[in-house]
């Protein structure tokens, strides 16, 4: 909150990064940081950053990109890349609990069914952002479009059985 930068040590390297925000994703408590020597933005496990010493410096970062985390649904959001609008199938059995927690603030619903089933849509960064959910989900969650979301969740599956048939 302060918008000091700090240097700390992580992935076997010593860094001087602009912390963003703090965020849990799945369990799991992430730093959201700006790095200039790359000029990139990433997602630091908070539990591994170590020797953190806050510098007397401070930055200033675009509020919006910060802001944009509040749609992040795991640490593979990416908010440099362009967005993806997904739609979703949702079976009777899971929708109340998609309807419940959104996967993020994008998320709306596009039909509902008279089983209680319905269509969702949400905005996405990344394909690895949403396929665990959907593949822990499956077969109550089916991917309607894009095309190339549905083949790769289409292919791992297919692999998924190759392995273990």
């Amino acid at each position: 909150e302060s918008k000091s930068i700090i240097k700390c040590f992580y992935n076997d390297k010593n860094r001087e990064i602009y912390p963003l925000k703090i965020l849990n994703l799945e369990g799991f408590w992430y730093l959201i940081i700006y790095e200039p020597i790359d000029n990139k933005i990433k997602t630091f496990h908070l539990n591994t950053i170590k020797n953190i010493e806050v510098l007397n410096t401070h930055f200033s970062f675009d509020e919006e990109k910060i802001n944009s985390f509040d749609n992040a649904i795991t640490a593979y959001y990416k908010p440099q890349n362009k967005p993806i609008l997904v739609q979703l199938f949702l079976d009777k059995e899971v929708s109340r609990y998609f309807l419940r927690k959104p996967l993020n603030k994008t998320q709306r619903v596009l039909k509902t069914y008279d089983d209680g089933s319905c269509d969702v849509e949400l905005t996405i960064t990344n394909f690895m952002e949403i396929i665990p959910t959907i593949q822990r989900y499956i077969p109550h969650i089916g991917v309607i479009e894009p095309d190339e979301f549905k083949n790769k969740v289409k292919e791992n599956v297919e692999i998924y059985l190759k392995r273990f048939e």
